[in-house]
């Protein structure tokens, strides 16, 4: 079967346009999301949502074969609880449960985790409480 150069053309074109789409659909999420207005927000919302302190450095979002993301130097900091800090995270999740609106682990890998939990101070004992007792002794039978 042979094809007409206008075909030939029709068919070249829509290749390269389906291989920048799918460029723009593995590239965008990451740029989008390592911008600094959007990992400001992010690092916001996560520090409101467990009451301390989140920061990372950079996050590598893929689709394909998967859906993951890799976050760089993730810092988690709760003042008096816990200090924790990585290399990378990497997560990624089921795809069918993301359909429909739940999020489900598939995987989660950390690189060189560092997890401080401070050491609560040892409360003394109270001092030995000394309750007045009664001194009895059995006797033997009462006699009435």
């Amino acid at each position: 079967m042979t094809f007409t150069p206008r075909v030939k053309i029709a068919l070249l074109a829509t290749a390269i346009v389906i291989f920048f789409l799918v460029v723009l659909l593995v590239v965008l999420p990451t740029v989008l999301v390592n911008r600094p207005d959007a990992k400001a927000a992010i690092q916001r919302y996560l520090s409101a949502a467990i009451g301390g302190e989140v920061g990372f450095d950079q996050v590598k979002l893929t689709l394909f074969p998967r859906v993951c993301a890799t976050v760089g130097r993730p810092r988690l900091n709760m003042p008096d609880k816990v200090s924790a800090q990585a290399v990378e995270i990497d997560v990624c999740l089921k795809l069918l449960p993301l359909l429909r609106g739940q999020v489900a682990a598939d995987s989660i890998k950390l690189q060189s985790p560092e997890i401080h939990l401070p050491i609560a101070r040892s409360i003394p004992p109270p001092a030995a409480q000394v309750f007045p007792t009664r001194a009895c002794c059995w006797r033997g039978w009462p006699t009435w």
